[in-house]
């Protein structure tokens, strides 16, 4: 099986949360921006990187926010991912979509307006339960996330966690 090393950045901003609406095949989610380390790349400067890129918006990034490891048999692959916290660097920039990466939006998203069916699903349960837990102390959590098919050929993600990262 194949595993990939990524980062993504929990951007906030007051009680706003950068997100990116990216093509996935024949569907389109909201989802945090992101993707993998390049080499030589840590991750922190992956997250920031990758968010600059995918919207514009540089970022400094903080404390680990979550941990997700997804796994999916079917097609021999599995991606462990470090999301961080991070704040916007000042105010001179402007949303910029990656369209070349099939984005087609980046916006800031009210947290208390955010329907998290919207969100990807891999991401949905890290984000339902970092925005259930802001502001956030303690040790970050770690989610697991196994994707299968379902008899209709659609995907199923099941999630276990989170639990405390030693």
């Amino acid at each position: 099986m194949h595993t990939g090393i990524g980062a993504t950045a929990v951007v906030v901003r007051g009680r706003e949360l950068l997100l990116i609406r990216q093509r996935r095949g024949a569907e389109t989610w909201w989802e945090l921006p992101g993707g993998y380390l390049e080499a030589g790349e840590s991750l922190d400067a992956s997250a920031a990187r990758e968010t600059a890129e995918e919207s514009g918006v540089p970022v400094l990034v903080g404390q680990i926010a979550f941990t997700l490891l997804w796994r999916d048999p079917r097609r021999e692959r599995a991606n462990v991912l470090v999301a961080f916290e991070a704040t916007p660097i000042g105010t001179d920039w402007t949303l910029q979509p990656q369209h070349d990466e099939n984005i087609d939006a980046a916006e800031f998203k009210d947290f208390d307006a955010l329907d998290v069916e919207t969100v990807h699903p891999i991401y949905r349960e890290p984000v339902r339960h970092w925005l259930a837990n802001f502001p956030h102390e303690g040790p970050p959590p770690h989610f697991v996330c196994d994707i299968s098919m379902t008899q209709d050929g659609r995907r199923d993600y099941r999630f276990t966690g989170p639990t405390m990262a030693r």
